[in-house]
């Protein structure tokens, strides 16, 4: 049976302690800067990563830093709430590295030489107040120094959200475990079927898709920076692809003319395939043989109640009608059933 992963609770809130989370967790840390104080095996360990996301710990929290196990996670405090996670992957006690990133501690001969190193960093939102009741911590407890939280909060979060990752998606800024998984199946296909095509339009709509992929790619930096690059090459052509059909019909429905407003002020609208992409026919996944739809007319479409019988009609459960916004294009036809 695996042995349990645990989370360690790590301040950030300090001036210093922002400066070392800015150098070398939030962009990370070029491996061949530190790549000399490295042996084979821990470079074995960090595989393919160019950039590395580290922190280190004083001599004081030798005991929690000793505690910590490859795969435990580490939340990092900040101004009342927890705002980064991250999973261990390395650990190694090094004053060579630690100088070289941080330095001395400010007004002391010693530096954080008990170093870590992290992979899967995410931001996240979790209150304190959160940590503290599940932990039973005492309303005044603060994050003073790296610490792993008490079992009675572990027990709670593995009750509460099943696994330490439900916890962190239930608080996630970013890109959930599931978002991740997504992405990583839709990076390595040139065409999306029409389940995927909806599953990319929720995880980008009324995002910046630059930071999303930023995101991404962190937490897949054991994979090398060419396969990265072609990854997100195509979930971006993908992504662009639906957003290019929404802007041009201003998010209305194709067959319907409707669109609503949500609660962020942007207008609301689904793309679908006329044809599926299982078809397999040279531009199947081109915009002429995209539409936008409304909820209801994306469900009747799925289930087969609509048809798109030419380049300005449809049917609805045999039902003609002509479509509010005529398709993308007039080549279009080519790929609709006659």
């Amino acid at each position: 049976m695996n042995e349990q992963q645990w989370l360690f609770l790590a301040p950030r809130s300090n001036e210093t302690s922002r400066e070392n989370f800015a150098a070398t967790l939030a962009s990370g840390y070029p491996i061949e800067e530190i790549d000399k104080f490295l042996t084979p095996e821990e470079k074995k360990i960090l595989g393919s990563r160019k950039v590395l996301y580290i922190w280190g710990n004083q001599q004081g929290k030798k005991d929690s830093w000793n505690k910590m196990k490859i795969g435990d996670f580490v939340a990092f405090y900040a101004t009342r709430e927890f705002v980064y996670v991250g999973k261990c992957i390395l650990k190694k006690k090094s004053t060579e590295i630690a100088h070289q990133l941080w330095g001395n501690v400010p007004g002391k001969e010693f530096t954080w030489e008990y170093v870590f190193f992290l992979d899967e960093l995410r931001p996240i939102s979790i209150p304190l107040e959160i940590i503290r009741e599940l932990s039973g911590y005492k309303e005044k407890m603060v994050v003073q120094g790296f610490m792993p939280i008490n079992e009675k909060g572990m027990n709670e979060i593995i009750n509460t959200y099943g696994s330490l990752n439900s916890f962190f998606d239930n608080y996630s800024q970013g890109l959930s475990s599931k978002d991740v998984f997504t992405l990583d199946n839709i990076s390595n296909k040139e065409n999306l079927n029409e389940k995927e095509i909806t599953e990319i339009d929720e995880i980008t709509r009324d995002k910046d898709i630059d930071l999303l992929l930023a995101e991404w790619e962190q937490r897949k930096n054991n994979e090398s920076p060419e396969t990265i690059e072609k990854r997100v090459k195509t979930i971006k052509r993908n992504v662009s692809l639906v957003k290019q059909m929404k802007e041009k019909f201003k998010n209305e429905c194709q067959v319907c003319g409707f669109t609503f407003k949500q609660k962020n002020g942007n207008l609301y609208s689904e793309v679908a395939h006329i044809e599926p992409i299982s078809t397999k026919k040279q531009g199947i996944d081109t915009p002429s043989n995209m539409i936008v739809l409304c909820p209801n007319h994306h469900k009747m479409l799925d289930l087969g109640n609509l048809e798109i019988i030419s380049k300005e009609e449809y049917s609805i459960n045999g039902e003609k009608g002509l479509l509010k916004h005529p398709l993308y294009s007039i080549k279009a036809e080519e790929n609709i059933k006659n």
